[in-house]
């Protein structure tokens, strides 16, 4: 009686820390080269660099041309030079461009554009219709899909319940 019920206690705690935890993150390994020297986020995803045992440091700097070129001045040090960096941010829409100035570690690939786009729908333009058509946010899939998920979790609590009382 006891170890179902335990059972199915633990798995609903299980299940409903997960979706808890549904947390968006863009992980950038902050090595030369880079990867991806172009990536997405969406505004409020957490964005991770991690380096390795090398020396690199964190420059944001100012616009594509500087980016392009690998042009550090005028930049801002996010992380001075270190080994095993580690740095995260949260994601604010707009376009952020980094680069390592540690030696030719740019130039050799270790930059990379960041663009963070919005979380919100866009609105259409104005049209001369008075009736507006519905839209759906997929942003709304996660929240209901969770709620599925924890009333089917529940119901199987309820059953395993009934089953040993």
């Amino acid at each position: 009686f006891f170890f179902g019920l335990l059972t199915m206690s633990a798995a609903c705690i299980i299940v409903l820390l997960v979706l808890l935890d549904l947390t968006l993150a863009l992980d950038i390994s902050w090595v030369v080269p880079v990867a991806s020297q172009s990536v997405t986020a969406t505004e409020g995803e957490t964005i991770t660099f991690t380096g390795n045992s090398a020396t690199h440091n964190l420059i944001q700097v100012t616009d594509a041309t500087t980016y392009a070129n690998c042009d550090a001045t005028g930049g801002t040090t996010v992380v001075a030079a270190t080994t095993n960096l580690a740095y995260s941010t949260t994601a604010a829409v707009g376009t952020y461009y980094y680069i390592c100035s540690v030696g030719s570690h740019c130039s050799a690939g270790q930059k990379v554009q960041v663009t963070v786009s919005s979380t919100s729908p866009v609105s259409p333009s104005p049209s001369p219709s008075p009736s507006p058509s519905p839209t759906s946010s997929s942003s709304a899939a996660v929240p209901q899909a969770a709620i599925s998920i924890l009333g089917l979790m529940a119901g199987v609590f309820v059953l395993t319940w009934g089953l040993y009382m």
